[in-house]
């Protein structure tokens, strides 16, 4: 598909982070293919850096908020970022890392 022939002849539906479908953390493999399943055409994800070079599907300065912890990715080497999980909407830890 070009997507800038579909977007030509029709609205296109933009994902921020992916989809929640109820209490999925942004930015996780799971929340693009829930904003996928729900008809996304294309999903906007954030892009952070940890201190040995790996991109990680992270919003910056936003740690504290999704992961309840006080930590910033740019400093962490990419072991520590692998063992961080994501909290969901009610602020409980959850099985989902941060994707790569």
């Amino acid at each position: 598909m070009n997507i800038f022939d579909s977007a030509a002849n029709r609205l296109l539906i933009v994902a921020h982070r992916g989809s929640s479908a109820g209490n999925i953390p942004c930015n996780t493999m799971a929340a693009y293919k829930a904003a996928l399943a729900q008809g996304a055409d294309m999903i906007e994800v954030d892009a952070n850096m940890s201190a040995d070079g790996t991109l990680y599907s992270f919003h910056p300065k936003m740690e504290p908020v999704h992961l309840r912890a006080n930590v910033s990715i740019p400093d962490l080497h990419d072991s520590e970022v692998q063992a961080l999980r994501y909290v969901n909407y009610d602020r409980d830890a959850t099985q989902f890392g941060i994707c790569t």
